[in-house]
Parts: C-alpha cells; sequence; structure tokens
C-alpha cells in the first residue's frame, strides 16, 4: 500500500475525529479516485480523493443514496507503528465490499466512543492489567460507539457480504434486540443503541472475574494454565451465555468462516455459503506481493463466479433441456 494511501486514510480517520464514510464511488478500472466523505463531530463533511488499485471492474448493486441502509465497523490506530499493517487498505476494500453490495459503509473512531456519556464509567470495569491486550481493548470500545451512534449493523472489517439481506439492514431483525451472528464471536452483529449500551456494560463487567480467575490459575498452575490472553469481548460473550443467561443476547449461524467455502483442491463448497449473511476472513494473511484487501477481493470473486455465476449457467441449462 502506498504511503499516500495510508496517510490519507489515517488522517481522515484520526485528525477529523468523525465518520468514514462513503458518498459516492467512481467507475473505475485498475486504478481509479473514489471520493469518501469524512464527518466531522457536527456532522458536516468535506471529500476526500482516496486513490485505489482494484485489480479489475467491480460489480455494483445499484441502490439510491438515500435507501442504502448503514453498515459499521471499527478502526483505532494501534499504539506501536508497524510498517508491515495493512489495516486501512484492508478497510478500504471492506468498504468498497459493503458499498457494492447496496450498503452505506461507515467506520467510527474512538472519538465515537468517547463521546457516549457513559464512556468513562464503563471503561472503569476494566483493570488495567498487562493481561488485557490492547486489541481487546479497542474491541471492547466498539460496543460504545455503537451505543453513542444509535445502533444498527457492525461488522468487523474482516467480515465481508456474501449474500443480500438489505430489508434486514433497513429493519433490524428482533425488533432490535441485541443478536450475534457468528455464534459468540461479535464479528457481525445488530442491535438498537440501547442495546449495545446494555452489553457493553455486561461485557465489562465479567472483565475482573474473570481475569481475577485467570490469575489464579496461572500462579497456581503456571505449567497448565498459563496464558497471556485472558480476556476480550468474545470470551465475554460466551462467558455470559454459558453462566449468566443463554437470553442474554440472540445468537445465530448466519456468518461462514473462509476455511469453510474452499476445499484443498481450492473447489468452492456453494452449498455451505447458501443464505448466509457473510464471510469471516479469520487471521487471513497477506500473499506476497498482494495484501489483505486484494486477497480478500480476489477470493470472494472467485467464489461469486463459482456459486453465483456458475448457479445461473446450471439453471439456464436445466432449463434449456426441459
Amino acid at each position: 500500500m502506498s504511503s499516500f494511501r495510508v496517510s490519507v486514510l489515517a488522517a481522515a480517520i484520526l485528525l477529523c475525529g468523525g465518520f468514514l464514510g462513503v458518498a459516492q464511488l467512481s467507475q473505475e478500472a485498475a486504478v481509479s479516485v473514489s471520493p469518501v466523505a469524512v464527518g466531522d463531530d457536527t456532522g458536516s463533511s468535506v471529500a476526500l480523493a482516496l486513490p485505489t488499485t482494484t485489480g479489475g471492474p467491480r460489480r455494483r448493486l445499484q441502490v439510491a443514496a438515500g435507501e442504502r441502509p448503514v453498515i459499521y465497523t471499527y478502526y483505532e490506530q494501534p499504539t506501536q507503528y508497524d510498517p508491515n499493517d495493512d489495516s486501512l487498505d484492508l478497510i478500504e476494500n471492506w468498504r468498497k465490499a459493503w458499498f457494492d453490495m447496496g450498503w452505506n459503509p461507515i467506520i467510527l473512531s474512538p472519538q465515537q466512543a468517547q463521546m457516549l456519556p457513559q464512556y468513562e464509567q464503563l471503561m472503569t470495569l476494566i483493570p488495567s492489567e498487562d493481561l488485557i491486550t490492547p486489541e481487546a481493548i479497542r474491541n471492547y470500545k466498539r460496543w460504545m460507539a455503537m451505543a453513542y451512534v444509535g445502533g444498527g449493523w457492525l461488522a468487523d472489517f474482516q467480515l465481508w457480504p456474501l449474500n443480500y439481506f438489505l430489508r434486514h439492514g433497513r429493519a433490524l431483525p428482533y425488533d432490535g434486540a441485541l443478536t450475534v451472528y457468528m455464534g459468540t464471536n461479535p464479528v457481525l452483529v445488530s442491535g438498537t443503541g440501547e442495546e449495545y449500551l446494555r452489553l457493553a456494560r455486561q461485557i465489562g463487567q465479567t472483565a475482573d472475574k474473570m481475569i481475577g480467575h485467570q490469575k489464579w490459575l496461572n500462579e497456581n498452575y503456571p505449567e497448565s494454565y498459563q496464558k497471556s490472553v485472558l480476556w476480550n469481548d468474545s470470551i465475554a460473550l460466551m462467558e455470559l451465555r454459558k453462566n449468566i443467561s443463554k437470553d442474554m443476547f440472540k445468537v445465530r449461524g448466519d456468518v461462514v468462516d473462509k476455511g469453510r467455502l474452499q476445499d484443498k483442491d481450492g473447489i468452492f463448497d456453494c452449498a455451505v455459503s447458501e443464505g448466509k449473511r457473510g464471510i469471516f476472513f479469520r487471521a487471513l494473511k497477506a500473499k506476497s506481493p498482494e495484501n489483505r484487501g486484494s486477497t480478500a477481493r480476489k477470493f470472494l470473486n472467485g467464489w461469486r463466479n463459482a456459486c453465483e455465476v456458475g448457479q445461473v449457467a446450471e439453471l439456464r441449462a436445466v432449463k434449456q433441456n426441459q
């Protein structure tokens, strides 16, 4: 990823301190420019031109701007600079993938979490321990950011759309009850702002107990139980369902892991993805010289060619032979 793209995207997310959303995308070939709206706290916005490399034409669902449901993700700049980190490029490609499926993708930052009135109170629930990773704290903040913006759909930027579900984008399932769509792994979540706030509080309240228990195990059984990663929002959700109540939030299996879509020979299993809302690129690794964004886009295009185009061709062949 070019240094220009990194600097522009980082400035948009960190300095403008607002929402990074999609206003409009230009027609593009291999290299193009796509305008992105960067909003500030007052709701106003300015347009930035981001150069993008797509490796080919993109297929888009034509949806009027005012009819696009919003899909959020959350990004926080790591405290330590990593020259090999391609998260910003991955987010840019995530944004395009959701836009192409008819959504309005918006990137939330720590500023939204910090504007939640309950932010300081919720953060006190998290002990200042070296046992909690910076990533776990960042993931906890996304619940507060979603509560601040009033809820809706939240997707990890490694979660990309498979099949269309725009109707549920405009009207939340289960009347807005908090729903996690990959078991207790919150890579795709929906709910009202009140529901995100409720779960943020419940998730935070698990931290002290779980970390204390793990510290006791580490001290008394160091060889068997020594661990460095002890708590995150996914582990907390699992704990809540197991020991508090299975009705704490709704759980569905509408997300498929990338590893289940393709066998060792690279053949796509289209039946596995039938009816799924999204694909999760778990621990996605870049394939040199490509970055993770390009790798994910090529995989998704391969799936569409096999499972969408292939199915259409098969149906046409059946009709012709009837």
